[in-house]
């Protein structure tokens, strides 16, 4: 690998790029790594094809892939990411950060072995004839000991899978849309439709915003919430720093909230998408990844 002319792998899935060019990243992206004097080249997870016989292979529209010197994840293909890493190539989010951040209740195991301050969380099964769906309710309300609560599905971004029980009517309809297995959560009041969005890269946080909506509880902008710049002061570097640092993830978007007692971590995202930081400041969030993965390869 020759200092200042690594190939760097940008990877996205197709899915996740919006129809509106405008709100993609990816120029953004390989402009950044540029100017820090990477050559990067977008690749979509869609066109490759990995997996192991005697060794790991990856192919790539058919014919054995060119490895990069480095790949940079921009979407949760934890199969792709662990093929690369088998193969050699450094990869940012490596595989267990990202799946350890995927999975909600594996983010609130690791973010509890750090101690850190977080809403109650607890995993519910899929449903079973064993236990009514109402008498679930009310184990789930004891446990957390109120009758309204946040219910998500395991894995998901954007607000989406994401509601707001209250009521045995609302759980009920809640498990006719996700039978399988559901997270709940303590519904922090003090922060209804309100969050902190902290970047972190490279254990620093480097900027955030906070994001609001006035019809929803979720704050995500994929849900029409707004945002607005605010400071790091407050202890939201500390904890977002701290988080991030508990998954072993390079660069991520932790999500905090307002508790009644301090800050609490929500959620912690190993592919944040930067549009909203950008359109209220001149934080470039794609040249602090870059600029941090020049610090760690130097």
């Amino acid at each position: 690998m020759s200092k200042g002319k690594e190939r760097i792998w940008i990877v996205y899935s197709r899915e996740a790029l919006s129809p509106d060019k405008g709100k993609n990243a990816s120029g953004w992206m390989l402009e950044a790594g540029k100017a820090w004097g990477f050559e990067g080249e977008i690749v979509f997870s869609e066109d490759l094809l990995a997996g192991y016989g005697k060794v790991p292979f990856l192919y790539r529209q058919g014919r054995p892939a060119i490895l990069p010197d480095l790949a940079l994840m921009r979407c949760y293909d934890l199969g792709l990411a662990r093929v690369l890493e088998e193969l050699g190539v450094p990869v940012f989010n490596g595989s267990g950060p990202m799946e350890a951040s995927r999975n909600k209740l594996e983010t609130h195991r690791h973010l509890c072995r750090r101690g850190l301050p977080m809403p109650l969380t607890l995993q519910v099964g899929a449903l079973s004839q064993e236990m009514p769906v109402d008498r679930e309710y009310e184990a789930v309300a004891e446990v957390l000991q109120a009758g309204d609560f946040v219910a998500k599905v395991p894995e998901g971004s954007k607000g989406e899978g994401v509601h707001l029980v209250d009521s045995p009517t609302a759980y009920r309809e809640l498990r006719k849309i996700h039978p399988q297995e559901v997270l709940c959560q303590s519904y922090v009041r003090e922060s209804s439709g309100r969050d902190y969005r902290v970047y972190v890269v490279d254990g620093k946080a480097v900027g955030a915003v906070e994001r609001s909506s006035r019809e929803d509880f979720r704050s995500n902008m994929a849900q029409g919430g707004k945002v607005r710049l605010v400071s790091l002061e407050g202890g939201k570097a500390a904890l977002a720093e701290t988080a991030a640092a508990a998954l072993g993830l390079f660069f991520a978007g932790v999500d905090l909230l307002d508790g009644a007692e301090g800050l609490l971590v929500c959620e912690v995202n190993a592919c944040p998408g930067f549009r909203g930081i950008s359109m209220v400041s001149s934080i470039s969030i794609p040249h602090a990844i870059f600029q941090g993965l020049r610090r760690v390869l130097s």
